[in-house]
């Protein structure tokens, strides 16, 4: 056979070792295609695509649950008691009496939603999660429950009473916690590569099963954009202005009720990176709390900058730090975070296991 109808493709497989030569005559090269590009795609994401996909998963997790564990012991604190007294390393007991690295109700929700994704995400699958979670302590911290929300406690009792995950979320304006933001995050790794309106109806559908109003979702829903555009990028300046792009076309293509989305402007008609801190809130309510996550990260520097900053605006500040840590660890990854805090966390190989069963999960979706 003549050479100049051949081409040749080394292919080398997971473990490294040539597992394959194709000798691809150039006619049936087009053909060939799909399976080579498939192959290249395989390597990628096994070699330097995976690390990378792997250190933003572990960073979105540990960096959520480092964020966590770090306000558990200040929440309630004030802002004026912690300026002077703040925080600036990992400590313990305080507010709810629990050892150093003990994450809170935050972490477990946003563990169960991870575990789901990593098995095949499921509504149902994620409601009886929930279920398991506040009965049993299924992935609590120390196998135990503390720091349950009002309307997260409320969802979870119906959906246990059988009420459907539709049906279960809290519809009222007074249920506007931060119950599903601080739980959201790792929908992002589900939710990367859909459409926007595929993306938006996801996070409808899990933040309504504790907290359905438009409010909550709306909420969620910049926080994962944001999310997405950072998995894309690690600046998170540009991911920002990419995020309100997307979200502000989104609305001007729907019929959203503009006093409910007027209540987001200081996140995406101005640049919030620029507000004081002394206008930046920490409560429970939902979009302090994303204010608060997005002026933390815009104004860090490093991980544990974004997060000890977080925590030191007082009162929410273990949610604060949470929603606040999931995007710094995307942002400045996994290795980032202080060595000395992943090894006082709860159930750190737990939460390593997790991160490489999503990431198996993640990986088969994209290579199928």
């Amino acid at each position: 056979m003549n050479e100049d109808f051949l081409q040749k493709y080394a292919v080398q497989n997971v473990g490294g070792e040539i597992h394959n030569e194709l000798w691809v005559p150039a006619e049936e090269l087009e053909e060939f295609n799909d399976h080579i590009i498939a192959d290249i795609r395989v390597l990628k994401i096994f070699k330097g695509d995976k690390h990378q996909e792997i250190n933003k998963i572990k960073g979105a997790l540990f960096g959520l649950a480092i964020g966590d564990a770090l306000g558990v012991p200040a929440e309630f604190n004030k802002r004026n008691q912690l300026k002077i007294r703040p925080v600036t390393d990992m400590t313990g007991y305080g507010t709810w009496n629990q050892p150093p690295g003990t994450w809170s109700d935050d972490s477990s929700l946003a563990f169960c939603l991870a575990e789901t994704i990593a098995e095949g995400y499921s509504k149902n699958n994620l409601a009886l999660k929930f279920i398991k979670w506040m009965n049993e302590g299924y992935w609590g911290a120390r196998h135990s429950v503390f720091d349950i929300g009002i309307t997260t406690r409320s969802a979870i009792g119906r959906l246990a009473g059988g009420v459907t995950p539709e049906l279960a979320g809290g519809i009222f304006e007074e249920e506007n916690g931060n119950g599903s933001l601080m739980r959201i995050l790792p929908l992002v790794f589900l939710i990367e590569n859909l459409a926007i309106e595929q993306r938006f109806a996801l996070v409808k559908e899990v933040s309504s099963l504790t907290h359905a109003h438009f409010r909550s979702v709306f909420a969620c829903f910049i926080y994962t954009e944001l999310g997405t555009c950072l998995l894309k990028t690690k600046d998170q300046h540009s991911a920002y202005s990419e995020m309100k792009r997307l979200v502000n076309n989104f609305i001007q293509e729907h019929d959203f009720e503009q006093k409910e989305i007027h209540l987001f402007s200081r996140i995406l008609r101005s640049d919030i990176t620029n507000i004081p801190v002394d206008e930046i809130n920490s409560s429970g309510y939902v979009i302090h709390t994303l204010e608060a996550a997005i002026w933390c990260l815009l104004n860090s520097q490093n991980y544990a900058d974004a997060v000890l900053t977080a925590v030191n605006l007082g009162e929410d500040t273990d949610t604060t730090a949470c929603v606040t840590g999931g995007l710094a660890g995307i942002v400045y990854g996994f290795e980032t975070i202080p060595d000395k805090w992943i090894s006082m966390l709860a159930r750190a190989d737990d939460i390593s296991k997790l991160s490489e069963n999503l990431n198996k999960k993640i990986t088969m979706k994209e290579t199928a």
